[in-house]
């Protein structure tokens, strides 16, 4: 998405979620993204992330679970279908 501000698409968005389910926190994160990008630069993800973990969690635990959700989201995006190569052994 930021590459997609930088090449000027400013005008609409347009994101396929599938099963939107399991997707809330990343459509949340696009969703304000594109509503404000200036807020959100690459700089600023961990406050998203944090700021969201406060709303649903609390301030207490607000830095653990954005931890978690970072990570969780970092080794999900991985085994991603269209990255795994399937390839015979030797």
């Amino acid at each position: 998405m930021n590459l997609a501000l930088q090449y000027g698409a400013k005008q609409i968005w347009i994101v396929n979620v599938g099963d939107l389910k399991p997707m809330e926190f990343p459509i949340e994160f696009f969703l304000s993204l594109a509503r404000d990008p200036n807020r959100w630069p690459k700089e600023n993800l961990a406050e998203f992330t944090r700021l969201w973990a406060e709303r649903e969690f609390g301030p207490a635990h607000a830095a653990e679970v954005a931890e978690l959700v970072s990570t969780t989201l970092k080794y999900n995006g991985r085994r991603k279908p269209e990255l795994l190569d399937r390839r015979p052994s030797a």
